[in-house]
């Protein structure tokens, strides 16, 4: 134990690999050694208790422990993170309908491997898959009115062929990408069309980071936004609830303060004052956003997001979740500590909030690991049977 902890302080910066390299029970003895190592003790005899500071950084980029996030103690590992984590097994998703876009994204990305997992899985389960996409330039432009999209990838055009590739500083951009994402906003649109009261919507790009004037985190045009732009002009009442890790940003500045729209997250901001969105909400009544400790587990969410979802207004016609799986205890993204078996009843939990919304949208957001597509569709599946369909879509089952 003693040398774990060592190994861990003398590395300072471990990767994500480094954890999934070692076994099950290896990698929580380092995980418990390393956060009591950071707190000032070693574990004591059959001590659950874990206090370590924290911060991991996003995309996979390791776990590194910065000296202010040591001084400020800015995350501790709440007492039951090391609990067995259940990977569910879905029997049948006959259920499940999904929209899609009709074209593979550009170039292979961590982000674009997960939507086509998502797909190859739903449709191995028996769900039914519908692909329909096209371009939407207008309504691209009325919300993104400062970018010049024909133009928008001349920044990047400049790099030679053989370097056109992911690039963890870069979000890749070039002419048939920026094609690809002016179509992407439209599988929103036809998900909305669908009879039936839960649709998912799998656009090919994300969409909650983007901003009025740029692009980020692969979020190219902010497909949230522009469906609820169009949605508020046929007289409709919108909810768009974020469930991502990471901050919706682009979402809530487009779209803070507009009538008919109402703004909901659940995320973990280590690095931005947790009051900030209390503030604004308390002038735009439109946004309820509640900031969650680092390392928050399972149990601890779901109060959150139950206690968050009471505030969903009555008479939403439409309720559009930026479902976010990246909470996920082993996620890259390492803000959270959410265990597998939760997701279904982050679903249920959403759906019994939502019974009598006509119609509820899932789209994509974080998470990229290699369980990632299992836990969105669990997510899918927790709403589903709770809003009246059949209880057979999956059993849970220990990962092995």
């Amino acid at each position: 134990m003693e040398n774990l902890a060592a190994y861990a302080a003398k590395q300072q910066t471990i990767t994500i690999e480094d954890l999934r390299s070692m076994s099950s029970d290896t990698g929580k003895v380092f995980f418990k050694a390393f956060c009591s190592f950071l707190a000032g003790k070693y574990p004591e005899k059959d001590d659950t208790i874990v206090e370590g500071i924290l911060n991991i950084k996003s995309h996979g980029q390791g776990i590194h422990i910065p000296e202010t996030v040591k001084r400020k103690g800015i995350a501790a590992f709440p007492k039951g993170y090391l609990e067995e984590n259940q990977m569910p097994v879905h029997e049948n998703l006959a259920q499940v309908k999904i929209l899609h876009n009709e074209k593979a994204f550009p170039i292979e990305t961590f982000f674009s491997r997960t939507t086509r997992n998502i797909l190859l899985y739903a449709k191995e389960k028996g769900a039914n898959c519908i692909s329909k996409s096209y371009r939407m330039d207008k309504q691209v432009k009325e919300i993104h009115s400062t970018i010049d999209f024909l133009k928008l990838f001349e920044r990047r055009t400049k790099q030679l062929e053989h370097i056109r590739k992911l690039d963890d500083k870069e979000v890749p951009l070039f002419p048939e990408i920026i094609t690809f994402a002016l179509e992407a906003p439209s599988v929103l649109f036809e998900a909305e069309k669908q009879k039936e009261q839960l649709v998912i919507a799998l656009p090919g790009t994300l969409g909650n980071h983007a901003e009025k004037d740029h692009e980020q985190v692969f979020c190219y045009f902010n497909n949230e936004a522009i469906f609820a732009n169009e949605m508020i002009k046929k007289g409709k009442k919108i909810t768009i609830l974020d469930i991502d890790a990471s901050f919706g940003n682009g979402t809530y500045h487009l779209l803070l303060g507009k009538q008919n729209i109402t703004l909901m997250g659940i995320q973990v901001n280590p690095e931005v004052d947790p009051t900030l969105y209390e503030r604004d909400a308390l002038t735009q009544k439109n946004s309820f956003q509640h900031n969650l400790e680092l390392g928050t587990n399972g149990k601890t969410y779901l109060e959150v997001l139950k206690e968050a979802l009471k505030k969903i207004p009555e008479h939403t016609d439409i309720l559009l979740i930026t479902g976010g799986v990246n909470q996920y205890l082993y996620d890259s993204c390492g803000l959270l500590c959410v265990e597998a078996q939760y997701f279904e009843k982050i679903g249920k939990a959403i759906a019994e909030a939502a019974k009598d919304i006509p119609k509820i949208i899932l789209t994509q957001a974080g998470g990229f690991e290699k369980d990632s597509h299992i836990l969105f569709l669990d997510l899918a599946s927790g709403i589903q049977k709770n809003l009246g369909g059949k209880q057979t879509w999956h059993t849970n089952k220990a990962q092995k």
